[in-house]
């Protein structure tokens, strides 16, 4: 029965993380070709999938083996990819699972601030040493905005207590507040 309902789990995940990547598909940044991919390169960048994100990352792109790390959480496994290596993907000028890429990696350089409550507003900052943060359009801030307040309510706390704890979110710049 517990089977079953981590089916469930998963396929509903897998149509909320189809829900956001079509939502985010408006908010294209040329990252590696303005930057080289300097969040990659040059910068302690560390991505940490949604649930499920890895599972549906690994079977849209055909993986066998998951090229990440994975952490445990006391609400499930979750994979991430930490600062001390260049992400697998990461080829000339682009990302080879484009399509694919994790939420974290779409949203960038915007990430989210979670309260204590899912129920609580969002906050959005600017990673601060995004060479390309002043140059986000209106529809790139929008559209991730958008696409984690979709996410809110089906992220565990802990999950959310472990995105906030993350060391490279630690230096960012408030992005304007949406009001409740």
């Amino acid at each position: 029965m517990k089977r079953l309902h981590e089916k469930d789990q998963k396929n509903e995940m897998f149509a909320l993380i189809e829900k956001v990547y079509r939502l985010t598909e408006p908010a294209v940044m040329d990252c590696a070709g303005s930057c080289d991919g300097a969040c990659e390169t040059k910068m302690t960048e560390t991505v940490l999938f949604l649930p499920f994100e890895l599972e549906y990352i690994m079977e849209r792109a055909g993986l066998k083996e998951s090229p990440f790390q994975e952490i445990k959480l006391p609400s499930g496994r979750y994979g991430m990819m930490g600062y001390e290596k260049n992400c697998p993907f990461l080829i000339y000028k682009g990302c080879g699972i484009r399509p694919f890429r994790p939420l974290d990696c779409r949203s960038f350089p915007i990430y989210p601030r979670f309260a204590d409550s899912s129920r609580a507003p969002l906050e959005f900052h600017l990673a601060s040493y995004c060479p390309l943060k002043d140059d986000l359009s209106p529809e790139y801030i929008d559209c991730t905005k958008k696409s984690w307040k979709v996410l809110l309510p089906h992220l565990p706390s802990d999950w959310r207590r472990f995105y906030n704890s993350l060391c490279h979110y630690q230096d960012g710049l408030p992005l304007q507040s949406d009001k409740p």
